[in-house]
């Protein structure tokens, strides 16, 4: 067994020299891919639903999967876009002014909607797919990564829903509801970015891993807020029927104190006595401790996670290298095969081709080709 006190690295260098697998880096079989895979809901049979189920949801399985992920995240990186430039100011001009490229305001506003609910027509289908198609529809809403992809969609069919109720009311409640549902919209968008990086998902891995530590955080700052807040209020306010400061409440004094304590420090409140620079100064210095240490344990908790994550790499990487010289044997195998029944004669002898035997086996492969081709496409 590797020691406490051994790092990863260092093992696997040592299991490297006397020829012993790394359990860490040992190569996923296609079964445990397989099992793997059902646990997920994938259907057991064969078949058409099969085949979608891999489609959508492992891009390794095959190039259209790969390349159905990859429109995937362009569709959420234009949409993303398109949600940015819908906010520039010469978008939002009421006004028929002068806009991009020739077009108008108006006309470029009417296709950005256009072009949203043809995302939001996307989206929703992939996931309405997804949802039909894998076997285990309790686990499908319990994963988080699904709810992701709720909440990048369901903002809009929230607009739609609160439009005709608001129209007899007031224009301004609606507006601000349109605008809640379109900041939850972009951060959906952005999380379903997430999903298909690396990196997110070894973030969230360690905020899994790190509630403790987080929880600990929290209760910490909430602690140090509270009481810095409470001291600049006094400090600042030794009359308190007469308040003179800018720190008129203790929870006005909290905006202070948060900035403070995370080290932030705006600059657009400060204290005027001597009492309240002290207690300013006694939050930026409870800062560091309060951030300090639960931060560096969450940074080796990344650190962790992030080197599993380099492993998964590797071993996916030796994966499909080990599978693409596989095929490689299997078609040699085929091809000495398929040229000993074409040439029984040929294995008693070396040297190139003949003439005839060339045209033998254009012949054969030929005709095993139109065979195979049942769509007369010409491609396999």
């Amino acid at each position: 067994a590797q020691p406490a006190w051994v790092p990863d690295d260092m093992w696997h260098i040592e299991l490297v020299f006397f020829k012993i697998q790394n359990p860490l880096y040992q190569i996923p079989t296609s079964a445990d891919i397989d099992l793997h895979q059902l646990s997920l809901g994938k259907p057991d049979a064969p078949g058409l639903r099969k085949d979608l189920w891999l489609l959508w949801e492992d891009p390794s399985s095959s190039r259209w999967a790969n390349a159905l992920n990859w429109f995937s995240i362009f569709v959420i990186v234009v949409g993303v876009s398109a949600f940015v430039l819908e906010t520039h100011p010469t978008v939002r001009n009421p006004d028929d002014g002068e806009g991009w490229f020739g077009f108008t305001p108006a006309t470029i506003r009417r296709g950005f909607y256009r072009f949203e609910i043809a995302c939001v027509c996307w989206f929703t289908f992939e996931l309405v797919f997804r949802f039909v198609l894998t076997c285990d529809k309790a686990l499908f809403m319990r994963r988080m990564i699904n709810w992701v992809d709720i909440i990048a969609i369901a903002p809009f069919y929230t607009g739609l829903l609160l439009a005709p109720v608001f129209q007899s009311g007031s224009k301004s409640l609606f507006m601000q509801a349109l605008r809640m549902a379109r900041v939850f919209r972009i951060i959906g968008l952005i999380f379903k970015l997430g999903k298909y990086s690396h990196g997110v998902r070894v973030l969230a891995q360690t905020f899994r891993t790190c509630l403790m530590e987080l929880s600990v955080l929290a209760v910490l700052l909430v602690m140090t807020v509270i009481m810095i807040s409470a001291g600049m209020y006094f400090c600042e306010n030794p009359d308190l029927e007469v308040v003179t400061s800018d720190f008129t409440s203790i929870s006005r004094s909290m905006y202070f104190s948060m900035i403070s304590v995370t080290t932030i420090g705006y600059g657009d409140m400060s204290p005027l006595t001597n009492c309240g620079e002290f207690v300013a100064c006694m939050a930026g210095l409870s800062g560091i401790f309060v951030l300090g240490l639960p931060i560096s344990i969450i940074g080796v908790k990344f650190q962790q996670r992030y080197d599993e994550m380099l492993r998964e790499v590797k071993v996916l990487a030796e994966r499909d290298r080990m599978e693409r010289i596989e095929k490689k044997i299997h078609m040699m195998r085929g091809l000495k095969v398929l040229m000993n029944k074409i040439l029984p004669e040929r294995h008693e002898r070396e040297g190139p081709l003949t003439i005839d035997e060339e045209e033998r086996v254009e012949s054969a492969a030929t005709s095993v080709f139109h065979e195979v081709d049942i769509d007369n496409s010409g491609e396999i």
